[in-house]
C-alpha cells in the first residue's frame, strides 16, 4: 500500500503510505496532493525507525529560533508546523582498506637557563601500513539532501537497525534513491580512505606529524540498502532559503537562521567597538 508523488516544482520523488493525502515538499515547500501510484519495487534492505517525536522536534527548533538577532516576523510555529519526518535512502559500504604512510615526526622541548630561552627540535624519519576493516559506512543516495547536512547529523546507531518493513513509513514520508551505489561509490571510498589516513597518523606518537605520502588500496564487498531517519525542513523568508535537519533517532539538529538587519544595527550600537567589529564581520559574510 505505498504510493509515491512527484513534486511537479523541484522533481523530488517521495513515497509515502496510502493514508496521506495531501503533503507539502520537503525539499522546496511546494504543497502536493497525492496521487494513486502503487509502488512495489520499494525494497530496501534495512531501516531505522523514527525515535524522536515531532513534538520534541518542534520544542528543540522553538529554542533554537530563539536568538536575539532572530527577525520578529520570522514565523517559528508557521514553520516548524511543516517539518516533516523523512526516511532518506542510504548506501551501506563494508569492505577494507590497506594503507600505508611516510612521513615526518617533529619533538619539540624548550626550556628556559638563565636569561635564555632554548628550543629543540628532533625531526625522525616515518613510515606506517596497515589494515582497516569497515562495516556500513553510509552515503547518502539522494541527489535533494545536501551530502554535507547528511553527514553533519551522523552518527546513526546501527545497534537498532532492523529488516525493512513498509509498516515503518505510517505516518511518514521516504525518498527513494535516485543515486545508485556506483555513483556514490566514491564518497564512501573518500571516507574510507580519510580514515585509514587518519588512523595511521594516530600511531605516530610526536609532537607533529606532517604525512608526506599515503598509498591505499580499497576494497568494497558488500553494499546494503537503507532508510535512515531525518526531520527535514526547508523554508524561505524573504526569498532566501533556510535548511533545517535533525537526526530523528538521535535528535541530533543543525540548521540556519535568518538575521533581523535592524536588530543587528541596534545590538552594534548598544555594543560601540565590539558590535561595530561584529556588524563589519557578519557584511563581509553576506548579511547586508
Amino acid at each position: 500500500d505505498l504510493v509515491k508523488y512527484t513534486c511537479s516544482h523541484c522533481g523530488a520523488e517521495i513515497i509515502t503510505d496510502r493514508s496521506t493525502a495531501a503533503t507539502v515538499c520537503v525539499y522546496c515547500g511546494n504543497a502536493v496532493i497525492m496521487g494513486e501510484q502503487i509502488i512495489d519495487n520499494f525494497s530496501p534492505d534495512y531501516v531505522i525507525p523514527f525515535k524522536v517525536p515531532k513534538t520534541q522536534v518542534m520544542d528543540v527548533f522553538k529554542k533554537f529560533s530563539n536568538k536575539p538577532l532572530t527577525p520578529k516576523d520570522f514565523n517559528c510555529d508557521r514553520v516548524v508546523d511543516k517539518m516533516q519526518g523523512v526516511y532518506i535512502p542510504f548506501w551501506l559500504y563494508s569492505g577494507n582498506c590497506e594503507g600505508s604512510i611516510t612521513a615526518e615526526g617533529i619533538n619539540t622541548r624548550t626550556w628556559t637557563s638563565g636569561n635564555y630561552r632554548y628550543t629543540e627540535k628532533k625531526y625522525y624519519s616515518v613510515y606506517r601500513n596497515g589494515t582497516l576493516d569497515f562495516k556500513a559506512v553510509p552515503v547518502d543516495a539522494s541527489s535533494k539532501t545536501d551530502d554535507d547536512a547528511m553527514d553533519s547529523i551522523e552518527p546513526f546507531d546501527y545497534s537498532e537497525m532492523t529488516a525493512f518493513n513498509p509498516g515503518y513509513l505510517s505516518g511518514y514520508l521516504a525518498e527513494r534513491y535516485d543515486e545508485g551505489k556506483d555513483k556514490c561509490l566514491p564518497r564512501a571510498k573518500e571516507r574510507i580512505e580519510n580514515t585509514t589516513r587518519d588512523e595511521l597518523r594516530n600511531t605516530c606518537n610526536y609532537n607533529s606529524v606532517n604525512v608526506q605520502s599515503y598509498e591505499k588500496h580499497t576494497e568494497i564487498k558488500d553494499v546494503k540498502y537503507a532508510m535512515l531517519p531525518t526531520w527535514l525542513l526547508y523554508t524561505t523568508y524573504q526569498d532566501k532559503p533556510y535548511f533545517f535537519a535533525m537526526n530523528g533517532q538521535t535528535g541530533k539538529f543543525i540548521g540556519n537562521l535568518p538575521i533581523s538587519k535592524g536588530k543587528l544595527v541596534a545590538y552594534s550600537l548598544l555594543g560601540g567597538v565590539g558590535g561595530y567589529i561584529i556588524g563589519a564581520i557578519l557584511q563581509i559574510m553576506g548579511i547586508f
